[in-house]
């Protein structure tokens, strides 16, 4: 009976742990989109560019959940040195968090997002590298192919965005070009002018690619250094502890930042002046909040890879949310990239489904083999005693 009771249980976690990773994909996927929307609007429509402060207060506002210990305080003094270890180790983390979190909103200012949008895709590439390296995962052609497709989609959307941006810029110079043709002089200061925003574009182009490699290395890092640190699935508890410890870290560590960059008036410190603006920044902040934190819990429950795949997938999902909030149009290109996305990530979570079966397939087999070879054990061990009972009955019944 209480084998019986045993399996049900487990078989009922192994079902709530599948739909709670689908439950968690889904929640990433809206905060995502969410967080960019916001993070679009606060530094576009109301102008308030003030990227590094940004960065910070996302980072630090994380440090709250340092305060869930509090609810099960028995635990962090059983853990003592485990918790001083783990908030220690929590350093080296901080700095890839900020540093992925602050040179992706930094390249942002400098490239076109189709340009950013492509080169963050080499952070899935990474973490599919990083993860045979530093966890010992297995090979997978179909795995690998899903990946890739999934890539291949994203670049084809990049593309799009690409395409149409310059169509629109294109079609503006002509405009342009047309008002201007009066007068030599002026067209000739023109395109002196235009020569020199190209050279400016193109150098913060490449500034902004360099940025934004730095940055999926780092996010590589953290993902799959993360999965690494933990080695088994944690508890909502556990993750929440770790987080806040990165986030005190990142309170610690890159205020300096602040000041460096508004004595050199790289980026003049100003808080919001608007209470549009202080509301918007502060619903963002709770926003990465729970994105950051579903995000690392995903990475427990699944892997580093398959967060990747999410985050890949909710990049069409956005295209989508862009067209209907300011009627953008969705080229050809677009819906094929979509469309090899979409694909991509359906294979892959296929693949990882099955995968994951054949593993609890192979570990359940070995848990059988194993109790069978202890029944089998037990069972000789009472044979043995009972040939020594017997031996030793008849002795003494021929002493008699």
């Amino acid at each position: 009976m209480k084998k019986n009771e045993e399996t049900i249980i487990e078989n009922f976690k192994k079902k709530l742990t599948k739909s709670l990773k689908y439950i968690i994909a889904t929640s990433v996927v809206i905060l995502f989109v969410g967080g960019s929307e916001l993070g679009a609007i606060i530094q576009g429509e109301y102008a308030y560019k003030q990227t590094y402060w940004l960065t910070y207060c996302s980072s630090g506002f994380v440090s709250l959940l340092s305060f869930s210990i509090f609810f099960n305080f028995s635990y962090f003094k059983t853990t003592f040195k485990q918790q001083k270890r783990l908030f220690l180790q929590a350093s080296l983390f901080s700095v890839f968090w900020f540093l992925a979190n602050y040179l992706y909103s930094l390249a942002l200012t400098k490239t076109s997002v189709a340009s950013v949008i492509s080169l963050e895709q080499l952070a899935t590439v990474l973490v599919f590298v990083f993860s045979f390296i530093f966890l010992k995962e297995q090979f997978s052609w179909p795995k690998t192919i899903s990946v890739l497709i999934c890539i291949v989609g994203v670049v084809l959307i990049a593309c799009s965005d690409a395409n149409s941006s310059s169509s629109n810029s294109s079609s503006s110079n002509s405009s342009s070009s047309n008002s201007s043709s009066d007068s030599s002089l002026t067209s000739n200061l023109s395109s002196l002018l235009n020569l020199k925003n190209l050279q400016e574009q193109s150098l913060n182009g490449a500034i902004g690619d360099i940025l934004v490699v730095i940055s999926t290395i780092a996010t590589a890092l953290y993902m799959v250094l993360f999965k690494r640190l933990i080695q088994c699935e944690l508890t909502l508890l556990q993750v929440s502890i770790f987080l806040g410890y990165v986030g005190i870290w990142n309170l610690l560590l890159f205020w300096p930042g602040i000041i460096i960059l508004d004595i050199t008036q790289i980026e003049s410190f100003a808080l919001p002046t608007t209470s549009i603006v202080w509301t918007l920044f502060f619903v963002s902040l709770i926003v990465n909040l729970l994105f950051n934190f579903l995000l690392n819990w995903g990475i427990a429950v699944t892997s580093p890879l398959f967060m990747r795949i999410i985050l890949a997938f909710s990049i069409p999902i956005s295209t989508i949310v862009n067209y209907f909030l300011e009627q953008t149009n969705l080229t050809t290109l677009w819906t094929i990239g979509a469309a090899f996305v979409f694909i991509g990530f359906i294979s892959f979570s296929i693949i990882d489904h099955f995968n994951q079966q054949s593993i609890q397939l192979q570990l359940d087999l070995q848990n059988n083999f194993s109790n069978l070879n202890i029944d089998q054990l037990t069972i000789n061990n009472n044979e043995k005693g009972n040939e020594n009972n017997n031996e030793n009955n008849n002795e003494n019944n021929n002493e008699n």
